[in-house]
């Protein structure tokens, strides 16, 4: 994509970076905002566009930690990630680990001398992939993203590190993710595990006003509650305020250099809020 922030239309398509995850979705919710308190309807939106939700959701738990400084008791939270245009059923938890190996520089020609800290972190990475299929089995997966170790050629390794990162099932914690890695590390690594990052799974609860919102939305969509997300949102942080569904417009090519988003949901996501909100009166259910 030659120019990632410029918009270009193709058929029924928008490319541009960021349009499918989740620009559409955000320019969906402000429509149907406006829509709404034009209408004189009794819901009350309240926009929150925030930040970071692919690192520490710094944005969202900010909006969170000021939502009594503006006496705000949210009833329902929508978030519009890319679902297209299925609701959100579940998504997955995650824990990040982070593995340093200590070992002991000697020359490699005499490498009883030393210790290789890069042999260790090798065998870790196989116990690794012998646990994941265990994982996998129940939802879940485990997996070492990033390796280091090592200085230059001719030296053993004194020093070597990995990222370990745990992905839950929707009924997971997050935080497992450092008894899961420090379970697989040899007394005789000399190695040290610290947590990085831990976000729990989700589920769409089965009752209440967001699974009401869920089934009227899908309803006038014309979809069902059946998207179960491999990879996480920010609905754990917002359920913890309030009941959370997750729905909005989608495309392709999310997190690529060809990211496009379909025309057609962008259009019919407003419409379907405003239709639904219109007349909702969560209490009366």
């Amino acid at each position: 994509m030659a120019q990632p922030f410029t918009p270009r239309v193709d058929g029924n398509r928008l490319y541009a970076r960021g349009a499918a995850d989740m620009k559409g979705g955000l320019a969906g919710l402000v429509v149907a905002a406006e829509a709404l308190v034009e209408s004189g309807a009794l819901v009350r939106p309240v926009l929150t566009l925030v930040a970071d939700e692919e690192d520490a959701s710094i944005g969202s738990e900010a909006v969170i930690a000021a939502l009594g400084d503006f006496a705000l008791r949210p009833v329902t939270c929508l978030i519009a990630e890319p679902t297209g245009p299925e609701l959100a059923r579940s998504l997955r938890g995650f824990g990040v680990v982070r593995v340093r190996f200590a070992g002991r520089a000697a020359h490699s020609s005499q490498a009883e001398l030393g210790r290789n800290a890069v042999t260790h972190l090798g065998r870790l990475l196989h116990r690794v992939d012998q646990r994941a299929t265990d994982m996998r089995a129940v939802g879940g997966d485990l997996m070492v993203t990033v390796v280091r170790g090592g200085s230059s050629p001719f030296v053993i390794p004194d020093a070597a590190e990995c990222i370990v990162e745990l992905r839950t099932s929707p009924d997971g914690h997050g935080a497992e993710a450092l008894d899961e890695v420090t379970a697989l590390l040899d007394a005789g690594w000399d190695a040290r595990a610290e947590r990085v990052a831990a976000r729990d799974g989700w589920r769409l609860d089965r009752n209440g006003p967001a699974a009401d919102l869920a089934a009227r939305l899908g309803a006038a969509v014309s979809t069902g509650t059946a998207f179960d997300a491999p990879y996480w949102m920010e609905a754990p942080l917002w359920q913890a305020v309030c009941p959370t569904l997750i729905c909005g417009p989608s495309g392709g090519g999310l997190h690529a250099a060809d990211e496009w988003v379909d025309l057609d949901q962008v259009r019919a996501f407003p419409a379907a809020l405003v239709s639904v909100l219109g007349d909702w009166v969560p209490d009366a259910d």
